[in-house]
């Protein structure tokens, strides 16, 4: 569940209501599940976990949204343009990240109980500076800030490129970056806020399944897969730790997904009916099949 700014004040509601309950009031050690306060930190103190790479967003529409501010710049009425994103995480208190370390470690090491194949995490708190390497790190800290900047090469002059300055937008969630070089590597980032109930698993479960997701049916597929099992064992982990409130954080997370993913609940009874391991194999083993199985619940995906 990623939230971007807006969204924090919704959440600041539910973080009363959850906070006006005598174990969270009592047990610091479930705070980080409230989501925080939005960071007043700049950029450059934060880390940046992901490459810069070309958005989607290099459509027509984009264009011509950016079209005069290029011209500003000094491109001629020919220019190329595209955007490059990235994602920067923010540190968070370790007096709140340490708890929600142990917890993603905790989530972890139950994950592997049940599918023992999915990769290994060395989980550590972020901090301010960190230059070490990222590759099979899970990081976890406060939010972390998405960015764009538009890159402009002039067309009859390739002399003239320039870079505009970035856009940003603060979001709660997790996220994983995949990279191939001469071998495959992966990083992990878990936020502060509701989401880290599952966030941990989500993102292990997505690495874990890359290699099947291949195209946009089978990637379809994944998500609903990874989604599903992840609720499924989110609550099994909630129920023997008694984690106060989850109940309430996990029905909200699947009615949000469910908004984009309406096949969701029905992947989720797949899940349930067939277990955790089953369900991760079967769509290791075959996507198509898995999607069979959720349109045998009631929908065609």
């Amino acid at each position: 569940m990623n939230l971007t700014r807006r969204e924090f004040v919704a959440l600041g509601l539910q973080a009363l209501a959850y906070s006006a309950l005598p174990s969270f009031a009592q047990e610091n050690r479930w705070q980080f599940l409230l989501p925080p306060l939005p960071p007043k930190v700049s950029l450059e103190e934060c880390v940046r976990l992901s490459p810069e790479i070309p958005c989607p967003a290099t459509l027509d529409a984009v264009k011509t949204g950016h079209a005069e501010r290029a011209r500003r710049y000094g491109a001629s009425g020919r220019y190329n343009l595209y955007m490059i994103c990235s994602k920067y995480a923010v540190p968070a208190d370790k007096d709140i990240a340490k708890p929600l370390l142990g917890y993603c470690k905790t989530a972890d090491a139950f994950l592997r109980s049940k599918i023992p194949e999915v990769v290994g995490i060395e989980w550590i708190v972020l901090d301010k500076g960190y230059s070490g390497s990222l590759e099979g790190k899970g990081f976890v800290g406060h939010s972390y800030y998405e960015t764009s900047s538009i890159s402009v090469s002039d067309h009859d002059d390739k002399t003239k490129s320039f870079r505009m300055p970035y856009d940003k937008q603060i979001s709660l969630g997790s996220f994983s970056v995949s990279y191939r070089t001469d071998h495959f590597g992966y990083s992990i980032f878990v936020s502060l806020g509701p989401g880290a109930l599952s966030g941990a698993l989500n993102e292990i479960l997505t690495i874990s399944s890359m290699s099947r997701a291949i195209d946009t049916r089978s990637q379809d597929a994944q998500a609903l897969m990874v989604l599903s099992v992840s609720q499924v064992l989110s609550r099994q982990i909630s129920d023997e730790l008694k984690i106060p409130g989850a109940e309430q954080m996990l029905k909200r997370r699947l009615e949000m997904n469910s908004s984009r993913l309406p096949v969701l609940p029905k992947a989720v009874a797949v899940a349930y009916s067939l277990g955790p391991k089953r369900t991760f194999d079967l769509y290791m083993k075959d996507p198509e099949a898995f999607r069979e199985a959720v349109r045998q619940k009631g929908f065609r995906i």
